[in-house]
């Protein structure tokens, strides 16, 4: 179930989610994973701002083909899709053609660019 977080607690979140997001590149794989799991944890429960969804969309892609990243990562997304599918979409299918496979569109459950 979504709840709202006050106002004073979302700058918060907001700001430990950028940092989260920032960092995965420089964290070892299992660290990643975990805060991966984390973050899709937060995104199932707290609506996010668009600037957070946009930032966490961009910045898990290159991630996209990992063995171990690429599970929590959809987790992540799948988490989000119900709010910002049109981001998600808007991202993958920019970067989708150096980074997503158009095999891998399905797994979000979004229409494949002919």
């Amino acid at each position: 179930m979504r709840q709202r977080v006050r106002d004073g607690s979302w700058v918060h979140l907001s700001r430990i989610l950028s940092d989260a997001v920032g960092s995965l590149r420089g964290l070892e794989v299992e660290a990643a994973r975990r805060v991966l799991g984390v973050m899709a944890t937060v995104a199932r429960c707290v609506p996010l701002d668009d600037g957070t969804a946009w930032g966490l969309v961009v910045s898990a892609v290159p991630f996209f083909g990992h063995p171990v990243l690429e599970p929590p990562l959809v987790d992540l997304l799948q988490a989000m899709m119900s709010m910002y599918a049109d981001k998600i979409w808007l991202v993958l299918a920019k970067l989708g053609s150096a980074n997503v496979a158009p095999a891998d569109m399905p797994a979000f459950e979004l229409p494949v660019l002919a």
